[in-house]
């Protein structure tokens, strides 16, 4: 995954003797982490609009899958202060998916979580089976989503009020890329919100042979 890969080039250039608890470089990690993020969106809409985004997909089990997602994404998340709580059903079907893009997604969805969220960062991430569906569910305790723009969040470049109204950094292509990644897995997302409470986004993906 770009992500892992170029955080992963730029560790390796770090300085053993700096400090990485010193303010001034936190914030260049901090804005390093921000733009490798905005680089690999970039390039994943590139390749979309193009034609040319290749889903490798495999048949993976879920519960592990989206385990080591959310571990992986504590590990390497520049939001240090989210709490995830996880629950997910034990019977969970294997889905032929693409697992790092997946992956990015669920990524983009908890940095959109940590972003919005004031005070404690808490943010539960819950999957079960719903007949031949698998539906996960990412909620927040956020500032919440108006109404009239729970439907244009997901197209390109749209940042909504509460993003400017609260100086909160972004682009707009987070949840775009989300929405073309689950819709290439014959899946579907949807969000629900009460403005100054929380915001759930719900990803639904057919159990399927292939």
């Amino acid at each position: 995954m770009l992500r892992y890969r170029r955080r992963t080039d730029l560790s390796s250039c770090h300085h053993p003797h700096i400090d990485q608890d010193v303010p001034e470089v936190s914030y260049i990690s901090y804005d390093i982490d921000r733009l490798i993020q905005l680089v690999g969106n970039i390039l994943n809409f590139s390749n979309i609009e193009a034609g040319k985004k290749v889903y490798k997909k495999e048949e993976t089990d879920i519960a592990i899958w989206l385990k080591e997602t959310i571990n992986n994404y504590k590990r390497e998340s520049i939001e240090n202060d989210i709490n995830i709580q996880f629950q997910l059903d034990n019977d969970l079907p294997a889905l032929y998916i693409d697992k790092d893009t997946m992956a990015q997604s669920i990524f983009n969805l908890l940095d959109n979580a940590a972003k919005f969220s004031h005070g404690d960062k808490e943010v539960e991430v819950t999957a079960e089976r719903n007949n031949n569906s698998i539906i996960i569910r990412i909620k927040d305790k956020g500032i919440g989503i108006q109404n009239d723009e729970k439907d244009k969040i997901f197209e390109k470049f749209y940042r909504g009020e509460s993003a400017v109204e609260y100086y909160i950094k972004g682009t707009g292509l987070g949840l775009a890329l989300v929405k073309y990644t689950i819709e290439a897995h014959d899946g579907h997302i949807e969000v629900e919100s009460e403005p100054g409470w929380s915001t759930v986004f719900i990803i639904t993906l057919p159990v399927s042979d292939k």
